[in-house]
């Protein structure tokens, strides 16, 4: 069997990763059914760096991938139980700002806005695979990327629900801290190396 009749299921698996997950995140209300979709999209990226055998590039966007998941997921526990419904968040900056922002930066790198970590990771990513698919991956990244805007838009312009202020436990507030410096330091290093 050549190497590309065996990388082959990898690009398909790829490729449907991407569309399943980019399309499937716009009909979702629920934040756990939001973070599957999320999920399978993202490791379409995953699939295409390993159909090009490029393992650093899978490697890399699996660090960037899992600090920003990682992130999002200790946001939306410190929520307690705010987080079953994309609404729930609504007003989020209103009731507790440095949360809000932490949540916003991590959806931003998960929407692959430049020049964040998460679009660091998927332009390594497409730059190693050049194919025909690339396309497909751009396009379905632009795709998640209006959806991961939506929520920052409920979570920052829509009303709150109730008046009061959110308090997160100091222990995940460490937490939220710690991962959300390691994006930014990601960040930082792609910014120092594209202006280097």
């Amino acid at each position: 069997m050549q190497i590309d009749q065996f990388l082959q299921p990898f690009i398909l698996a790829g490729v449907a990763s991407l569309i399943v997950g980019s399309v499937g995140l716009g009909g979702q209300w629920r934040i756990q059914r939001f973070l599957a979709y999320s999920a399978i999209s993202h490791l379409g990226f995953l699939f295409l760096a390993l159909s090009c055998l490029q393992f650093d590039c899978f490697l890399y966007y699996l660090v960037i991938y899992g600090l920003t998941s990682g992130n999002l997921f200790a946001i939306l526990g410190g929520l307690s139980g705010r987080s079953f419904h994309l609404s729930q968040l609504a007003g989020l900056n209103k009731q507790n700002l440095s949360i809000a922002l932490a949540l916003a930066f991590t959806l931003f790198s998960l929407a692959g806005i430049p020049p964040l970590s998460g679009f660091t990771a998927k332009l390594i990513v497409l730059q190693a695979y050049i194919g025909y698919y690339a396309l497909i991956a751009v396009l379905a990244s632009v795709l998640s990327a209006a959806n991961y805007l939506h929520l920052i838009k409920i979570s920052n312009l829509d009303l709150p629900l109730s008046p009061y202020p959110i308090a997160i436990p100091a222990s995940i507030s460490y937490l939220i801290a710690i991962l959300s410096s390691f994006l930014l330091l990601f960040t930082l290093k792609f910014i120092y190396l594209f202006i280097s």
